[in-house]
């Protein structure tokens, strides 16, 4: 994988996320107006461009102090001063690596904190052990005002601002998970290890997920390659052997699981075998990931919204920021996480606030009622046999780098 220092880029890319900051009011009031350019002035010494891959596109070193930005595909264009002023992603990327080198530890911070590194809420005790990267990840783009990735993560951070406030959630970017984050989120120290130890599974679980997608995706076009258009054939082969040589997926590949299921059904190692296989294995990991969606989703309802709801609940007239306070929380959860849906406590809030606004005119009944509808119509991790048929329909689409970032 071919990667270039670019030293021009570094000016452009303080000067960018330093005017977006300054229009995040919430963040001048905490770290007050000239704390970003400071930051990055001291954390990023350089910026790399590295070849497309389809893990990230954009990453921040905390060890080296620079940024690399990762092209959008296969091709060999540059990304230059332009891109990070006019296209909108690579703006968002830009800006999501700058928050993480502006709210990184001190030398001096990481000895009091005792640890080895740390960025925001993140805390790298060694190369193996560490914590609070899920939240950070969340919190990094709640910062930063991207939507395009961590869906779920960003989610949770909206209903921490909404249970402990904008300035409380800010707060969490200065790190310290033992006593600065405890007391911003108002829980013991073990209910924050708890709490951030669920976020970073779902972080890894998601990475799982979006490699899974990525292999069945690149498989696909290879094996409908005969009704792509000539032009094109070029790019599904190129795709094809970047990830014959992807670490991850040669190791899934040689595993035991895919080598039993052979076994089982007495098939050879085939591309339609494989990818039967990895739709398996992406329709297991959905299952995980939405367990584990589920019980954060619970966790933060019980501990910050159940017992003023249910006293909210036994009020004959109710104010209205209260009501929409909980319109909000309402709007928050994702119900298409949800399963074994009457069993849980966040189901039954939902159930119970739409009676709430039956008996309230303060909020409009019909909107919460379409958007709860909607709400179900659109989930974030799509059912695994329903995206690939998209694939077939779109075959000439055969750009993988661009067909995984849409299905993101």
């Amino acid at each position: 994988m071919g990667t270039t220092e670019h030293p021009e880029l570094r000016k452009h890319i303080i000067n960018y996320v330093t005017s977006k900051l300054a229009q995040n009011s919430a963040f001048t009031k905490v770290y007050g107006n000239n704390y970003a350019a400071k930051q990055l002035q001291k954390n990023l010494n350089k910026v790399f461009v590295e070849d497309y891959s389809y893990e990230n596109r954009g990453k921040y070193n905390t060890e080296t102090d620079s940024m690399t930005l990762i092209k959008e595909n296969l091709d060999n264009n540059d990304i230059t001063p332009y891109d990070i002023y006019n296209n909108q992603e690579m703006g968002n990327i830009v800006t999501h690596e700058g928050v993480h080198a502006i709210l990184k530890r001190s030398p001096k911070e990481c000895l009091r904190n005792r640890i080895l590194l740390g960025t925001g809420v993140l805390e790298i005790y060694n190369k193996n052990v560490e914590l609070g990267r899920g939240i950070n990840e969340g919190l990094t783009n709640w910062i930063s005002g991207c939507n395009e990735t961590y869906i779920d993560l960003t989610r949770f951070i909206r209903i921490l601002e909404l249970a402990i406030g904008t300035d409380s959630v800010m707060r969490l970017g200065k790190g310290r998970i033992r006593k600065n984050v405890v007391k911003q989120l108002k829980m013991s120290e073990d209910e924050t290890i708890h709490f951030l130890s669920l976020l970073d599974d779902i972080y890894k679980k998601e990475r799982e997920l979006n490699a899974l997608q990525y292999y069945r995706i690149v498989l696909t076009n290879y094996k409908n390659k005969k009704e792509i258009a000539p032009e094109s054939r070029e790019r599904v082969e190129q795709d094809f052997q970047i990830l014959n040589k992807d670490a991850r997926y040669k190791k899934l590949m040689s595993g035991k699981m895919y080598r039993q299921s052979l076994q089982k059904t007495q098939e050879t190692d085939t591309i339609k075998n494989r990818i039967c296989f990895i739709e398996c294995m992406t329709d297991n990991a959905v299952i995980r990931y939405k367990k584990d969606v589920n019980v954060v989703q619970e966790l933060l309802y019980h501990k910050y919204f159940q017992e003023k709801f249910t006293q909210m609940c036994q009020m004959r007239q109710i104010p209205g920021p209260m009501l929409r306070k909980f319109q909000r929380l309402y709007e928050l959860i994702n119900v298409n996480m949800i399963e074994n849906y009457e069993n849980l406590d966040i189901s039954k809030f939902r159930e119970q606030f739409m009676k709430l606004l039956e008996r309230n005119e303060i909020t409009d009944t019909k909107t919460v009622r379409q958007k709860f509808r909607e709400s179900i119509r659109r989930p974030n991790i799509v059912d695994t046999r329903e995206n690939t048929n998209m694939i077939k329909r779109h075959i000439n689409i055969v750009d993988a780098s661009k067909q995984f970032r849409d299905n993101r």
